[in-house]
């Protein structure tokens, strides 16, 4: 008798277990959770910390040379429309020109991302420094995160073997260079990212920013650094969680 009862209660045990766990892949996989469309007390949607991402190449060079940084951003979940590449009329014209073109491309970008007020940037080389020009002049206002790729931000000797204006602007002595704030606009998150191998940012430590986080590599080199993977994985992590505490 004691047999048929420890049974029973066993039988009885398991048939509940069954049953609770079919409510609960019913309601999402949560046991006793709510049902559909309901909000339990507390409860918060996390907010999805990708912005629309503009990327900016760098003196003398095209987009394209972004194009495995746009194809990782569209595999960790950034939509096509959320990337859009640069490319400049005159690669290696000036800076203040080129600031002109990232406004109208960060306009664009926010006209096919109307959910999104705010935009981040990744810079290459020269193209950093467009980039400051236009946060400096306004732009600021709508850019939340700034990652520069080996940018001369105060200057570089390479500039006197440079063409163009954008060439002329790179000087260290250069009165562009004067005009640029030597911090990001506030409110502006910024890291620079740059290689022990640099031959194109004399002196190396010209590629960073006071007041922003900077990470060096080994062993890619100037011309490299956009498509190379580790850069890539700095730059991704960075747009999604921001600096490091």
């Amino acid at each position: 008798m004691i047999r048929r009862i420890v049974l029973g209660a066993a039988y009885a045990a398991v048939i509940a277990f069954v049953v609770i766990s079919g409510v609960a892949l019913v309601r999402d996989g949560v046991l006793f959770g709510p049902s559909d469309g309901a909000v339990t007390a507390g409860e918060t949607t996390a907010e999805d910390p990708r912005r629309p991402v503009l990327l900016v190449p760098g003196w003398a060079d095209v987009g394209e040379r972004l194009a495995p940084l746009a194809h990782r951003l569209r595999t960790r979940g950034w939509d096509s429309t959320a990337v859009l590449t640069v490319n400049f009329d005159d690669p290696v014209g000036s800076n203040i020109d080129h600031a002109d073109e990232i406004r109208q491309a960060v306009d664009s970008l926010l006209s096919l991302n109307r959910e999104a007020d705010e935009v981040d940037i990744v810079a290459h080389s020269m193209g950093g420094l467009a980039t400051r020009w236009y946060m400096q002049n306004g732009g600021a206002d709508v850019v939340r995160r700034f990652v520069s790729l080996a940018g001369p931000h105060r200057g570089t000797l390479v500039s006197l073997v440079a063409w163009g204006q954008g060439g002329v602007e790179m000087n260290p002595e250069s009165p562009f260079l004067a005009q640029l704030d030597s911090l990001l606009p506030e409110g502006v998150e910024g890291l620079t990212i740059r290689t022990e191998l640099e031959t194109h940012i004399i002196p190396q430590e010209n590629a960073t920013l006071p007041g922003v986080s900077d990470t060096v590599l080994c062993c890619t080199m100037h011309w490299t650094l956009p498509t190379d993977a580790t850069a890539i994985d700095v730059v991704v992590d960075f747009l999604l969680n921001g600096r490091s505490p």
